[in-house]
């Protein structure tokens, strides 16, 4: 929690102040925001000293100009005495252009520029290269362009990673996942256009986006996330991929932008799925023992498209209409043993483990055998 401004040492404050200790710094010296001391040193009229304060009061007239001069002519950059004398770079290059030095325009010969070329291409953006070499992305900039190699954009250079074409090929696994993006998956773009995937679960849930970052291949990092329902405080994990081309890939099957009423299967491949139709379950499905199951979606074709995999093996659903905190949703419920055994004898990864734990009975007596050690 941070200090009252009445108990704040005052005296102390507005002494650092006129020693030349910027507000910043202040704040986090005395445990105080920065908007308080701004605020009480107007209120106590402190003139504000000029910038660079103290014993940088006057460019060039407290630094030793000499010493710097001197160091330049050797070879070291702007960055590299500012960093020396503690100030900031802005402050050396006025300092140079005062008394006239010529600036270094020879540092893309001093450079190894076939090892610039050659980290460039094998992936080391130019910000990572200028900071090994201790100088500005300009002068490895000129390099690059000096040799005709192309110079990538940002977007090139990314934090994380994960696998583009993990749903090109329809396996057991991706016509999982794809079931669970269908319904608890979210797909959109940012105000600058790039795309944005994201799965979010209940706190319990954890481990079953772990599995989604590994079928992904991806390093991206894990979010926690809360809500208020009711009065009541929940928790989830989420995760944000940012991919235009996993955007792209999930768009094939419908999977889109703004997609919960609109919601639509068009590959017969996944319509006749059990693996994409388990993923489903898994996001926006409930599971009874006994065979009980329901879904609930605002997508009145998808639920159809799911009564229509279900009549295969011979169950007859029930089609329902609720309306909830004003939004109409379509509901499907019924019993079917058959189905849920076919589903969830799923030895892989791609399958929620509290729903497999519930439907787990039916499948020992079915196969008169504990199911538990054999799945992965």
């Amino acid at each position: 929690m941070m200090t009252k401004s009445i108990k704040a040492p005052w005296d102390l404050i507005v002494q650092d102040y006129h020693a030349g200790m910027n507000q910043h710094a202040l704040a986090a010296k005395y445990n105080i925001t920065q908007g308080t001391i701004s605020y009480q040193l107007r209120k106590r009229t402190i003139v504000r000293p000029p910038k660079y304060a103290g014993p940088y009061s006057k460019i060039g007239d407290k630094l030793d100009h000499t010493f710097i001069c001197s160091e330049y002519k050797k070879g070291k950059t702007a960055i590299q005495i500012s960093r020396d004398l503690g100030v900031n770079r802005g402050v050396i290059d006025t300092l140079l252009k005062k008394y006239n030095l010529e600036r270094h325009l020879c540092l893309t010969e001093t450079i190894d520029n076939e090892y610039i070329i050659s980290m460039y291409l094998s992936g080391v953006s130019i910000k990572k290269l200028a900071k090994e070499f201790n100088v500005s992305p300009t002068p490895i900039k000129e390099i690059l362009i000096k040799h005709s190699v192309d110079i990538k954009p940002p977007t090139c250079y990314k934090k994380y990673k994960c696998n583009k074409n993990a749903f090109d090929n329809l396996t057991p696994e991706s016509e999982y996942w794809l079931g669970m993006m269908a319904t608890d998956g979210c797909v959109y773009y940012t105000k600058y256009g790039k795309a944005r995937i994201s799965l979010q679960l209940q706190a319990r849930d954890k481990h079953h986006i772990e599995k989604f970052n590994q079928f992904l291949e991806s390093d991206y990092p894990l979010y926690r996330t809360s809500k208020i329902t009711d009065g009541v405080l929940f928790y989830y994990w989420r995760i944000c991929i940012a991919d235009d081309e996993l955007a792209y890939s999930l768009s094939k099957y419908n999977i889109v932008p703004q997609k919960t009423h609109v919601l639509n299967i068009s590959d017969v491949r996944l319509l006749n799925s059990k693996h994409f139709w388990r993923g489903v379950l898994d996001g926006d499905g409930c599971i009874q023992p006994r065979g009980v199951y329901k879904i609930m979606c605002s997508s009145k074709i998808f639920v159809e498209q799911f009564q229509s995999f279900v009549n295969k093996y011979g169950s007859l659903p029930t089609l329902r209409t609720d309306i909830k905190e004003n939004r109409t949703y379509w509901s499907i419920s019924g019993s079917s043993q058959k189905m849920l055994i076919d589903m969830y004898s799923y030895k892989g990864p791609a399958i929620l483990d509290r729903k497999y734990d519930t439907v787990k009975n039916l499948i020992e007596e079915k196969t008169g055998k504990n199911e538990t050690t054999t799945r992965i």
